[in-house]
């Protein structure tokens, strides 16, 4: 955890539980969500980061790996907890601007030669 984190515990934990996030959380059901057999049909380019500190989530990368569409790229940072957008938001910004460029490129060439 960053060293700023029991910083921000107490505000996280407040915003969770203000009525208005509250009400919207309840409202999710199961049924709002893609089936992992949907989201192997997701066409679009895919990127997962998770980081290999999380400890939130310590055992589920396998199971979401399994659903993922053949063509989804994964990143295991090895520093990155759950958040890796409060402990290092300039690499995770990096990593998914250089993702986000990878694509453009690609695109564009298959664009030039269709």
């Amino acid at each position: 955890m960053p060293w700023y984190g029991p910083l921000l515990a107490p505000y996280v934990h407040h915003r969770f539980n203000t009525p208005a996030l509250r009400s919207l959380i309840d409202q999710i059901h199961p049924q709002d969500l893609l089936r992992p057999e949907e989201v192997q049909q997701l066409a679009m380019p895919t990127l997962v980061i998770w980081g290999q500190q999380d400890q939130l989530l310590t055992d589920q990368l396998p199971f979401f790996k399994a659903y993922l569409p053949a063509h989804a790229e994964v990143d295991e940072p090895a520093h990155f907890t759950h958040c890796p957008y409060l402990e290092d938001p300039l690499e995770l910004a990096e990593k998914v601007v250089g993702y986000t460029t990878k694509i453009i490129h690609i695109s564009k060439n298959s664009a030039t030669v269709s």
